[in-house]
């Protein structure tokens, strides 16, 4: 096995365990930063929005929404220069956790979030959809929006199948219940 190919799981390892640890509560960034550095420097192009989002959503985690924030603005500025749309959606979710921890006001965060949710609807990414919807849903509410985080969320849970995060969904049918929806449950009208 060459040294390019051996080196990608090993990056990929570090990346989404420190990911995890770090969704957990625990420190993963130092080891999310070396699988993301060790993925760019072998030459993976593809993909480098998604794991640099993780990353960014693991500093706003940690109380660094100006690192997410710089991190979120250089990923979309690749994602347009790479053609990897498909990474669009996650990438400016977690812009908008940047601007909500930053707590320079909620609209740059509602911003971002619609236009993620846009796109995730645009590429039919039901998972990215309701990744979104679970951070726009409350903002919403807390403007006085409660019917419409509910019908996005009752919306985007419908859309889902079980390959799809299950925190996510979970998270998702908690939140549209407390926006008033009946309770959600898997295979329901």
């Amino acid at each position: 096995m060459d040294q390019l190919n051996g080196g990608r799981p090993l990056a990929l390892g570090r990346i989404y365990g420190g990911w995890a640890r770090a969704r957990e509560g625990g420190d993963g960034i130092a080891e999310i930063e070396q699988g993301f550095d060790e993925w760019k420097n072998a030459g993976y192009g593809l993909a480098v929005p998604l794991f640099g989002s993780l990353l960014a959503e693991a500093y706003v985690a940690d109380g660094r929404a100006d690192a997410a924030l710089s991190l979120a603005t250089e990923l979309l500025s690749l994602v347009e220069r790479s053609g990897q749309a498909q990474f669009e959606s996650p990438v400016r979710a977690v812009l908008g956790d940047a601007w909500y921890a930053l707590e320079s006001s909620d609209e740059k965060a509602v911003d971002a979030y619609t236009f993620a949710l846009e796109t995730a609807r645009r590429q039919r990414a039901p998972g990215h959809e309701l990744r979104v919807a679970v951070r726009l849903a409350p903002l919403w509410r807390k403007a006085g929006r409660e019917r419409e985080a509910c019908d996005l969320l009752v919306g985007a849970l419908a859309s889902v199948d079980g390959d799809d995060d299950v925190s996510v969904v979970v998270e998702g049918r908690k939140l549209a219940e407390e926006a008033g929806a009946r309770p959600v449950t898997e295979g329901s009208d």
